[in-house]
């Protein structure tokens, strides 16, 4: 990765066959890192940096704009070569940035003189420091010793002493560390990689999503301005019955930024104390610039007066600016009722701006229910609206025209999208059949 903003790594391993080079900010894993967080990675390559800032994992990090970066059990066992701050993990770390857990194995070669190079990473200024524990080097790698830097003999490796040392003297099925018999040294275990997401938890800007408290705080964070933009992590299943569900995100502080599912669902959505809010979903209101991934909300009921969807109840950007909302690989199950502007996925996009709208590869179950303006997936698209690759199966009522799969003012675009028994006349719209989904031949259609 050239650049990475507010963003989170796990288990990521990069071999390259051949020198990689570059001017300044040089890493195997991330070049530039601004507020981010590294854990189980490993880098082998032959890394080369001809003017300042190159390491194993991440060649320079800065954390004005996003906050500091994490750096946990990671690995370097290739060479790492440049002229000023050259770094064995990292090369040139700003203030507040935690490195723990790490080993270097790999040489680090610094061609100029005076030129800052450390074992494991280098700091511009003192005040700059970051919080380093626990981190281990191949003694032969560099001659510089320092009390968060340990240096260990290649005898201390392959016994599994630093092993021990790195896994905190306990040894498990999850320890993060593994080593093999005949094994030169220990290295991440990649298979264990979900038990180390708690690494990223304190990142600011990104927030790993296991329970309902997990999923209050994101709220109660974005409910008070605590950021511009957010970079979320769906990690389990969540089931929130006898919840009363508020969304994330309001009007005054919408939610912008990246929520990934990995495939999750969301089940017992209840939101029944309050429905009179502008905006109910999963996220209620959200901003320019929000896109959410493979996430899915199961059986449930969500309701609102206008712009009630189950991923996303509204977007309402009152700028000028141009910018975009995309829900790619989502799909809901939960009914959806209100007054207008309802959809499965999204009710209602508002905006003063060309704010484009991508639905993608998802689909909805729920039955969609509301007096005007109400559509299968999108109740209310606004303008510049594409809908490509997929389906509903959910009853709707209160849908208008030939627009009752997705609704926008103007200028929507429907690609091989299939509803259940109906087409609602609408131009990109094919009809299948209860069998067409038990057969195969809906997602045959829809590849």
């Amino acid at each position: 990765f050239v650049t990475m903003v507010a963003t989170a790594v796990a288990a990521l391993v990069v071999y390259i066959d051949q020198e990689l080079d570059a001017h300044d900010d040089v890493g195997g894993i991330c070049g530039y890192c601004v507020g981010g967080a590294f854990s189980m990675c490993s880098n082998y390559g032959i890394l080369i940096c001809y003017d300042a800032s190159v390491g194993g994992i991440v060649g320079e990090t800065n954390s004005e704009s996003c906050g500091p970066t994490k750096i946990t059990h990671c690995l370097n066992a290739g060479t790492i070569k440049g002229y000023e701050f050259v770094g064995g993990i990292f090369g040139e770390g700003d203030h507040g940035d935690i490195i723990n857990h790490c080993l270097n194995v790999g040489e680090v070669n610094n061609h100029q003189k005076d030129g800052k190079s450390d074992p494991i990473g280098c700091f511009n200024n003192p005040e700059d420091l970051g919080t380093l524990e626990k981190n281990y080097y191949l003694a032969s790698s560099h001659d510089n010793t320092k009390n968060d830097r340990i240096s260990v003999t290649s005898d201390m490796l392959e016994n599994g002493t630093v092993a021990n040392y790195l896994n905190d003297g306990e040894t498990s099925d999850n320890s993060p560390w593994h080593q093999a018999i005949n094994d030169g040294y220990p290295v991440p275990d990649q298979s264990h990689n979900n038990e180390n997401m708690q690494d990223f938890e304190n990142i600011d800007g990104v927030y790993i999503i296991s329970s309902v408290a997990d999923l209050d705080t994101l709220r109660k964070h974005v409910e008070n301005g605590k950021r511009p933009t957010y970079l979320v992590y769906i990690n389990a299943d969540i089931d929130c019955e006898g919840i009363d569900w508020e969304p994330i995100g309001t009007s005054d502080h919408p939610f912008s930024g990246r929520c990934f599912g990995d495939g999750h669902t969301i089940s017992n959505l209840d939101n029944t104390n309050n429905q009179l809010k502008e905006g109910q979903g999963f996220f209620g209101v959200v901003d320019i610039n929000t896109e959410v991934r493979d996430l899915i909300i199961g059986p449930g009921s969500i309701k609102g007066t206008y712009g009630v969807g189950a991923i996303i109840g509204c977007a309402n950007h009152k700028t000028k600016t141009d910018g975009f909302i995309r829900i790619i690989g989502c799909g809901n199950a939960a009914d959806i009722t209100g007054n207008y502007d309802c959809g499965g996925l999204i009710g209602g996009v508002y905006s003063d701006s060309e704010m484009t709208l991508t639905i993608d590869n998802s689909f909805n179950m729920g039955q969609i229910s509301g007096e005007k303006q109400t559509a299968a997936l999108c109740g209310f698209g606004k303008h510049n609206a594409t809908i490509t690759g997929c389906w509903n199966s959910g009853i709707v009522t209160g849908t208008e025209s030939n627009m009752g799969f997705a609704r926008a003012d103007k200028d929507i675009i429907v690609r091989n999208c299939y509803n259940l028994n109906t087409t609602f006349n609408q131009e990109g719209v094919n009809q299948f059949t209860a069998e067409d989904a038990k057969d195969g031949t809906l997602c045959c259609n829809l590849n």
